[in-house]
C-alpha cells in the first residue's frame, strides 16, 4: 500500500521520520489515549465506542509492538472496549494497571474514598447550578463534566469558577489532590500518579529502541513531558502542548497508524 495520501502530520516532525525510525528498531511501544485519539469525543461518554477500523489497527499494532491504551475512563470500560484485544490497559490515569493476557488489575497508589465525600457536595452544587451537565464518581476520582450543559457560555464561566474554588480548598491542599482542567471537564484525583507516572514505568521496566504517544487532552501532556526526549509524541488537535507532533483531529489517526503499519510492513 502507497503512503503518499497518509500524511496526517500537520506540524512537526514529519510522517516519512516517524516511518523510517521504526523501520529501524525492533522493540517498539506505543501509548495511545482513548477520547478523543481512538475514538471521536461524543457529548455522552457511553456512546463513545471504539470505531472498527480502529479495533483493527490496533490488533495489527500490537504484532508490532507493546500496546498500551492509556485513558481517564474506568477500568470496567477499558476492559469491555478491549476485551481479546492484546492490550495492556491504563485505568483512571494511571491508577489502574492491566497487563495483556492477565485478568487482574493492579492498584498503583494507595487512595481512599473519603475526601471523595467532602468534595461530592462542592461538585454536585454547580452540577444544580448548570443544567445538563453531570457529575461521575470513578474509584479514584470525582469530574464534573460540562459538555452537554445546555448553556455552554455559562458552563465555561462556571468551569472556571470552579477551577478558583477548588484551588482554595483546603481540602485539596492537605489531602495531596490534584485538580485537573480536561476537555469540557474538571477533574479531582490524587496527585500521586497520572498518564506520565504511569507511562513511566512501562519505560523503566523495558528496553524500547522505539516509544510513540498519541492523546489529545490536558492530562496527556503529562505523558508527553515524562517520555523519553527521543519518543515520539503526536498531539491530537489544537491547543498548546508539549508534544513533537501534531495532527488535525481524531479524523487523522486512523491515517497515521496505517501508515505505522505499512512502513513495519515494508521494513
Amino acid at each position: 500500500m502507497s503512503t503518499s495520501h497518509l500524511n496526517p502530520i500537520t506540524e512537526g516532525i514529519s510522517i516519512s521520520i516517524i516511518q523510517k525510525a521504526l523501520q529501524q528498531t525492533s522493540k517498539r511501544i506505543f501509548f495511545l489515549d482513548y477520547d478523543g485519539t481512538l475514538s471521536p469525543i461524543v457529548d455522552q461518554p457511553s456512546e463513545a465506542l471504539l470505531p472498527p477500523q480502529i479495533k483493527e489497527l490496533i490488533l495489527q499494532l500490537s504484532q508490532i509492538g507493546t500496546v498500551v491504551i492509556i485513558s481517564g475512563r474506568d477500568r470496567h470500560f477499558l476492559a469491555a472496549t478491549f476485551e481479546n484485544i492484546p492490550v495492556h490497559l491504563i485505568a483512571e490515569h494511571g491508577a489502574f494497571v492491566r497487563m495483556a493476557y492477565l485478568p487482574g488489575w493492579n492498584k498503583m497508589n494507595s487512595f481512599g474514598q473519603s475526601w471523595q465525600q467532602a468534595l461530592r457536595p462542592i461538585l454536585h452544587a454547580y452540577q444544580d447550578r448548570c443544567a445538563g451537565s453531570l457529575v461521575e464518581q470513578k474509584e479514584s476520582s470525582l469530574a464534573w463534566h460540562y459538555r452537554t450543559a445546555k448553556n455552554q457560555d455559562e458552563a465555561t464561566k462556571l468551569a472556571k469558577r470552579l477551577l478558583e474554588q477548588l484551588a482554595q480548598s483546603p481540602i485539596v491542599s492537605e489531602l495531596g489532590l490534584q485538580t485537573v482542567d480536561g476537555n469540557k471537564v474538571i477533574e479531582v484525583k490524587k496527585a500521586a500518579y497520572n498518564k506520565g507516572t504511569a507511562a513511566e514505568q512501562y519505560i523503566e521496566t523495558g528496553d524500547y529502541d522505539f516509544v510513540l504517544a498519541i492523546g489529545d487532552d490536558t492530562t496527556d501532556e503529562d505523558m508527553f513531558l515524562a517520555l523519553p526526549e527521543s519518543s515520539f509524541t503526536i498531539k491530537v488537535g489544537a491547543g498548546p502542548t508539549a508534544a513533537r507532533t501534531r495532527i488535525a483531529d481524531q479524523r487523522q489517526v486512523a491515517a497515521l497508524l496505517t501508515a505505522l503499519l505499512t512502513s513495519a510492513a515494508h521494513k
